[in-house]
């Protein structure tokens, strides 16, 4: 950004042990943008970049972003950093998704814990986190239990372990 506060590019230059300097493309688009006389010290801050930096093109203000190899700097105004994020979403390395599966029971933590260790000492290529909730107005409460995998192709199996300690515990389950 234009303030003298913005330390982002220079601090990115410094972590790669890059030159911090003018981005000739960056300073002409900048230049190209404001009205005679209106690109200022300031504003020319914002093409002060890490040396090679990769621009990232605005479509709102034209000020650019920049990549540095898989570190990308972005505007922190949320619309113009919003609408930057899109083009890069088409350009981004995608691994595969993570698997994830949410099972609701009535039965409280300390019911389910020891067997939810159980489970999870059993599963290790998975995560079992163990989410609490009470609702005060109806006296309820229960456990929103979530099974994650970045390695499992399906998390049917652990569901379905899951569901059937809830159900020899006395509880009730539902899969959100």
């Amino acid at each position: 950004g234009p303030t003298h506060d913005d330390i982002t590019s220079k601090s990115i230059a410094k972590s790669f042990n890059k030159k911090y300097s003018i981005h000739p493309k960056a300073f002409k688009i900048l230049e190209d943008y404001y009205p005679k006389g209106e690109f200022n010290e300031s504003r020319q801050k914002m093409a002060m970049l890490p040396e090679n930096a990769e621009l990232i093109l605005n479509p709102l203000t034209v000020a650019p972003g920049f990549k540095i190899e898989n570190v990308y700097a972005l505007p922190g105004v949320p619309d113009i950093m919003k609408e930057m994020f899109k083009s890069l979403l088409f350009n981004l390395k995608k691994g595969k998704p993570k698997k994830i599966c949410t099972i609701n029971t009535n039965l409280y933590e300390s019911i389910i814990a020891s067997k939810l260790v159980e489970i999870q000492n059993n599963n290790s290529d998975c995560s079992i986190g163990s989410y609490p909730y009470f609702n005060y107005i109806e006296k309820t409460g229960g456990v929103n239990i979530v099974i994650s995998s970045w390695k499992r192709e399906n998390l049917l199996g652990i569901r379905n372990e899951i569901i059937s300690m809830i159900s020899l515990l006395g509880g009730k389950s539902s899969v959100v």
